[in-house]
């Protein structure tokens, strides 16, 4: 027989239009079946700004409920903490939610350190640029604008038809000049940028129409299109290990100097085995005194991305960076 949900909740002692955060999360409970081809779940898009709590409340008139949409969209939804604009979310029906309702005890997720947009719109320097599954050309509707922000149309030239397919959505980079290790010498890559999203909505001919979903930046004609992934969230911070000597090559948008929450790049890549959420330190020489926290965010074949973290001074091309350890 099936559960009714209000008959649930009044035995207790719970209204159907307020559900406890604790019923979620220490005492009610959610079994999950198999659900048939029968159910009929609402698509939607989400907007920047939503929440699967306020995706919820918009619903079902309750925040509560947003483990359901969680769990029917668990396959393209790795964390409850991380939707993204443009993305299509299934939504149950409130049948089916009664169907579902049981006993089960729900772990609270873990709730990542960053935001997924400072993992996703970062800058990084590269001798392997990502595949262009396209490039951007004009607005849909005037020929002449050059500049697009967030919910304007943009069209793009697809080069791989293979990887474009309407209702996906698509990370816009941009790339600049090649950087040198002024040290030695060494070619390091292509600086990038990651610099909006856009979900495409029709393709005709070769060209994609696509909405501008989010952006941190102007996208402009001739940036690249490419496939987007969520990154895997960073739940800690950790010291790195090894013999890491390493030098601020480069500064975010070629500023003199980075304080804090720039972007600074290293002359260490992959073989120095950093990975994203690792912590190195900017230091002084000949006391080793401590200059900055940096957080790694991006290990390419040269070059490591840092986000300035505490900081104690500026910092600037040449300052020396290390692990904790070898400060000792």
């Amino acid at each position: 027989m099936d559960l009714d949900l209000k008959k649930y909740l009044s035995a207790r002692g719970e209204s159907v239009g307020r559900l406890k955060p604790l019923a979620l999360i220490l005492g009610v409970v959610l079994i999950f079946t198999s659900v048939c081809g029968a159910v009929r779940f609402k698509i939607y898009e989400v907007k920047d700004g939503d929440t699967l709590w306020t995706i919820s409340e918009r619903f079902y008139g309750s925040p509560y409920y947003w483990y359901f949409i969680w769990e029917a969209n668990k396959t393209k939804v790795k964390n409850p903490h991380w939707i993204y604009p443009g993305q299509d979310l299934k939504i149950p029906p409130r049948e089916w939610i009664n169907k579902q309702l049981g006993i089960k005890k729900v772990e609270k997720p873990r709730k990542p350190l960053l935001h997924w947009e400072e993992q996703v719109f970062i800058h990084y320097i590269t001798k392997n640029l990502p595949p262009r599954f396209g490039v951007l050309e004009s607005d849909i509707y005037d020929k002449d604008k050059t500049l697009f922000s967030q919910g304007d149309t943009v069209g793009f030239k697809i080069l791989d038809q293979s990887k474009v397919k309407p209702g996906r959505v698509y990370l816009v980079y941009r790339v600049g000049e090649r950087v040198k290790d002024p040290y030695s010498g060494k070619d390091l890559g292509y600086y990038v940028s990651n610099i909006g999203l856009i979900k495409v909505m029709k393709i005709v001919n070769g060209h994609a129409m696509g909405r501008v979903v989010k952006t941190t930046s102007s996208l402009m004609g001739g940036d690249a299109v490419t496939a987007f992934e969520m990154p895997e969230p960073i739940y800690e911070f950790k010291d790195a290990k090894g013999n890491i000597s390493a030098r601020i090559v480069s500064v975010v948008e070629d500023k003199a100097a980075a304080d804090l929450l720039d972007f600074v790049f290293l002359n260490v890549g992959k073989e120095s085995h950093l990975k994203p959420g690792d912590v190195l330190y900017a230091y002084q020489e000949p006391y080793n005194v401590k200059l900055a926290r940096l957080l790694v965010l991006k290990v390419t074949e040269d070059a490591t991305t840092c986000m300035v973290g505490k900081v104690k001074r500026i910092l600037m091309v040449g300052d020396k960076v290390t692990t904790k350890e070898r400060l000792k």
